[in-house]
């Protein structure tokens, strides 16, 4: 039986899309370099024939700025901003401690209700 698999998790992007799928983007965030176990369970599950949403958190991506978002068949992948500093402000917002990770909890449950995968890691 084939699923649509959610995972919110530090992913690292270079290690889950391939050097031809980048080549499209001439800019795209990092995610969590260094990361590369949640990657190989993703690309995984693709290769079982699973869809699967992966959701992933970038610090040097602007607070303000949207979610990069890269789709194919198999792979929806979003990358949102989460602020820089933990407790100081981050501009408009306070640090990402301070409120519990507000601001980034809010985006993912977002993305979450948009695509609605059947489980979630």
């Amino acid at each position: 039986m084939k699923m649509f698999i959610g995972f919110i998790a530090p992913i690292a992007i270079n290690d889950l899309l391939s050097i031809e799928q980048l080549k499209s983007f001439s800019n795209y965030p990092k995610g969590h370099e260094g990361a590369p176990f949640v990657s190989i369970l993703i690309q995984k599950y693709i290769a079982d024939g699973h869809k699967v949403l992966a959701i992933t958190t970038d610090k040097e991506m602007d607070d303000n700025s949207p979610a990069f978002i890269y789709e194919n068949d198999k792979l929806t992948l979003v990358v949102i901003p989460c602020r820089k500093r933990s407790f100081s402000f981050n501009g408009r917002r306070v640090g990402r401690a301070l409120d519990l990770f507000r601001f980034e909890r809010k985006a993912i449950l977002s993305y979450l209700e948009k695509y609605k995968p059947e489980v979630l890691y």
